[in-house]
């Protein structure tokens, strides 16, 4: 069969709708020795389906090398090295693709999602604006136009670019959530709440568009002082995307990993001491190395942001970077044996991996002080402490009863971290593993944390921020205190920085109380942590 009989099977089998029967077909081509494009962009596209990122990234650079002029063979490979943390690579290969095909907006606003990843707001409006141009009928440029404009507090100008993508498409996600927020902020709530109903009765909504209004009404009806209504409204959008995720995450049951990894932490020890660390061992291109983490919603961002204004801090916004490290030691049995006894040489390459992986996500460490916020590395404490013995390590707390209420509120993006959140009962559980876990590890482990509330920041700022500038070792500047000076810079990709645009908020302080009664059934599970954290009953 030459190459072209075996394209058009390829390509009858896509048009019937039958695209695990085209890709089959692809496979036994390539295997046989066939070449072509759309072949290796479907291998790949298995490949990407299946979490064998490196095989798919290998198909989508032999498919541009190919057919270079292809956009959106440029944006699979993107796709695939973003996946894998190679983000300076995957903006390589979007440039690419704008590059050959400079007249298709998709390839521009990819490229702009890419570069408000880095950090790098203002390309990623230059970018969304060619998109805006060259496809004015496209509601999404403009919706994303609105976020960044909301993202760096400019209220009117994202008020205006939301309508207009609306004008396009009511439905369009992006654009609901920023126009609800310019609302509520601006005190008109009540225009928010007549909105998302009228979308929710309509019915014809995508699945996530519907999860989102139900939580922005949530929201809506929060500031309107209407607490029952508002939960309520929170656990409607909530339920919907439980269901639509059940099949994929349901079976993973990480509350019950972390139990099994605390019953096992005696495996720790005897933990080697900073002093047994070879002397020949690969430092790192750091001056200073801070690990930032507590639970989601826990206030991080309002610390890793006061640092990153910092000219000699370098920040990387919850990245992983390193899962060589969690592959080789934090799986199977005996992982924590195996983690405590590992040599030099098989550290050090998990350490390479690590900085190698920071770099790609477009963070230069060298010769700074470089900030990794992670919510979620509390439960890899062994493993840091194991790489990196010299290591800072910042630990935030907050109101365990705000944190679960906030998680619950959050439209995160679904994982197997954020299921979890969806109720409030597995929540707590959730809440309650991890801190389990985290606290088990500080026990056992030679590290010395700073552990601060949240709380406590927003109540005396200077005085605690002068505690985790001594704690990290780096002077004291006032610039500091402006802590929103990079999210109105556009310098922050996070969309919870938003909220530190103006300054200190103590508006989620306590918030939980308004909630008490729906908060009943968690109170036993969260109560404990709340006793031992020092918070009011």
């Amino acid at each position: 069969m030459d190459d072209h009989t075996v394209i058009e099977a390829v390509i009858f089998a896509l048009k019937a709708n039958r695209r695990v029967q085209a890709t089959d077909l692809a496979e036994r081509a390539l295997a046989a020795g066939h070449s072509h494009p759309a072949l290796h962009h479907l291998r790949g596209l298995r490949a990407m389906e299946t979490g064998r990122l490196t095989p798919a990234v290998e198909d989508f650079r032999a498919a541009v090398g190919l057919l270079p002029q292809s956009a959106e063979l440029h944006m699979a490979l993107a796709q695939a090295l973003t996946s894998l943390g190679r983000v300076d690579e995957a903006l390589d290969a979007l440039r690419a693709g704008a590059d050959a095909q400079p007249g298709f907006s998709h390839v521009w606003i990819a490229l702009a999602r890419a570069q408000t990843d880095r950090g790098d707001v203002a390309s990623a409006k230059t970018s969304l604006e060619r998109a805006a141009e060259l496809a004015p009928g496209d509601p999404e440029p403009k919706a994303q136009l609105g976020v960044l404009a909301a993202r760096r507090g400019d209220w009117s100008q994202a008020e205006r670019l939301a309508r207009a993508a609306l004008a396009l498409d009511p439905y369009r996600p992006a654009a609901l959530r920023t126009l609800s927020e310019v609302e509520m902020r601006s005190g008109r709530p009540d225009l928010a709440v007549a909105r998302l109903k009228a979308l929710l009765a309509d019915g014809s909504a995508s699945m996530d568009a519907r999860r989102l209004a139900q939580g922005l009404l949530g929201d809506a009806l929060d500031r309107q002082d209407k607490p029952r209504e508002a939960f309520a409204a929170w656990a409607a959008g909530n339920a919907e995307a439980s269901e639509l995720h059940r099949r994929q995450f349901a079976g993973t049951d990480l509350s019950a990993v972390f139990d099994r990894l605390r019953a096992d932490s005696d495996a720790c020890l005897p933990w080697p001491s900073e002093a047994a660390r070879a002397p020949g061992a690969v430092a790192g291109p750091a001056i200073g190395h801070v690990f930032l983490m507590g639970f989601m919603r826990s206030g991080t961002t309002l610390l890793e942001q006061t640092l990153a204004v910092r000219p000699d801090v370098a920040a990387m916004e919850e990245q992983e970077a390193l899962t060589l490290g969690v592959e080789t030691f934090l799986g199977g049995a005996d992982q924590l044996t195996r983690l405590r006894d590992a040599d030099e040489a098989l550290l050090d390459r998990c350490r390479a991996d690590y900085w190698a992986r920071v770099r790609g996500f477009g963070v230069d460490p060298a010769g700074k002080v470089f900030l990794d916020k992670n919510p979620m590395n509390g439960v890899k404490l062994p493993l840091i402490a194991r790489l990196f013995p010299e290591a800072k390590i910042i630990i935030s707390l907050r109101q365990p009863f705000d944190v679960v209420l906030s998680c619950f509120k959050r439209r995160f993006s679904i994982t197997s971290y954020t299921y979890p959140l969806l109720e409030l009962e597995t929540g707590a559980r959730f809440y309650s593993a991890y801190m389990a876990l985290t606290h088990a590890w500080l026990e056992l482990l030679p590290i010395r944390p700073l552990i601060y509330r949240h709380e406590d920041l927003i109540q005396d700022f200077d005085a605690h921020l002068h505690a985790v500038c001594d704690h990290v070792g780096l002077p004291w500047l006032e610039e500091m205190r402006d802590i929103g000076a990079r999210v109105r810079a556009g310098q922050v990709s996070s969309p919870s920085a938003v909220q530190l645009s103006q300054g200190l908020d103590r508006s989620g302080v306590e918030a939980w109380r308004r909630f008490a009664p729906e908060m009943e059934t968690v109170r036993p599970v969260l109560q404990l942590w709340a006793e031992r954290f020092g918070y009011a009953p």
